[in-house]
């Protein structure tokens, strides 16, 4: 009987012992400053922070916020450099009116694109060098106006206009352009005043003038969007598109046809003249951040002078 009575005894003092033992134990795991009196409950979690998400915590949570805490990149005003101007040698004992202004025209060094404009007269021609790696060719009889050019600050050193974003006004004429670093998702965009292409191609022209709107793609594809009421066109690669103001009628009539082999040969030697010009200047970021070209030329050329 005796020990039956022990037992029951132990049993009932166990609680005690383990509940003690429990509050010794929180104490040690407490740091110091916070053990507070015996039997005080413990302070409540500090709060979580907002770089200690589910994420996680310390320094593999702050490494994450700053890296989801990294701005866009940053983009800079694209520059224009003027390549080549080809005008008509004036008559003798004629005057001649020089439509192109001297001031208008960059000569030795790139200009801010952005609100650069130029109205080529007849016989007379341009090209041009961009900071994307873009080149165009104007041609004779042809008035455009960069309305924005925009890319990425890093896209210089990369070649790679993955952030370039070109607009261009064009009420008449023809442009080529020559853009071999250009992705799908960076197009370039031409106002005319039938609509607006939308160019996702490395190899284009585009014309306006006389109530129509042309283009013509030898590779990607492009999106045309009318003024006023009208449905949009989608042309693809090897095609031209043609848009005609009708008379009395604000919809505009559309045909899209296979590029011939004629049309295609008669963009070729335009489309070579910006290709030199992309080919002959490099552009750099200066210290004060802005854009320079310089002509490169190759020692093949030099020797051809000189013969």
């Amino acid at each position: 009987m005796k020990r039956i009575a022990l037992i029951f005894a132990a049993a009932a003092l166990l609680p005690a012992f383990a509940g003690e033992d429990s509050k010794v134990a929180s104490a040690r795991r407490q740091p110091a400053g916070e053990t507070g009196t015996a039997g005080a409950p413990a302070p409540a979690p500090a709060p979580v922070s907002e770089t200690q998400t589910a994420e996680g915590t310390g320094a593999a949570g702050e490494a994450k916020a700053a890296d989801g805490a990294k701005p866009a990149q940053e983009l800079i005003d694209g520059a224009i450099y003027a390549h080549t101007l080809r005008r008509p040698k004036p008559l003798k004992n004629v005057f001649y009116f020089w439509r192109i202004k001297a001031d208008a025209f960059p000569a030795k060094e790139s200009a801010p694109a952005e609100g650069f404009s130029i109205k080529l007269g007849a016989g007379e021609s341009a090209t041009f060098a961009l900071s994307n790696n873009m080149a165009i060719y104007a041609a004779q009889d042809t008035e455009f106006k960069v309305d924005s050019f925009k890319m990425g600050a890093n896209d210089l050193a990369n070649k790679f206009s993955n952030a370039s974003k070109l607009e261009l006004s064009l009420p008449c004429g023809t442009l080529y352009f020559y853009a071999p670093d250009l992705t799908a998702m960076t197009p370039y965009y031409v106002r005319t005043p039938a609509g607006t292409f939308e160019i996702r191609s490395s190899q284009a022209e585009v014309s306006a003038g006389d109530g129509k709107a042309y283009l013509a793609i030898l590779d990607g594809y492009a999106n045309f969007t009318p003024n006023g009421s009208g449905s949009g066109e989608f042309i693809n690669r090897g095609n031209y598109f043609l848009a005609v103001a009708q008379a009395g009628k604000s919809a505009l009539k559309t045909s899209i046809a296979n590029l011939e082999i004629s049309r295609a040969d008669a963009m070729r030697p335009p489309l070579e003249m910006a290709k030199t010009a992309n080919r002959a200047v490099g552009f750099s970021v200066s210290k004060d951040g802005k854009i320079a070209a310089e002509r490169i030329v190759s020692p093949d050329f030099l020797e051809d002078r000189k013969n």
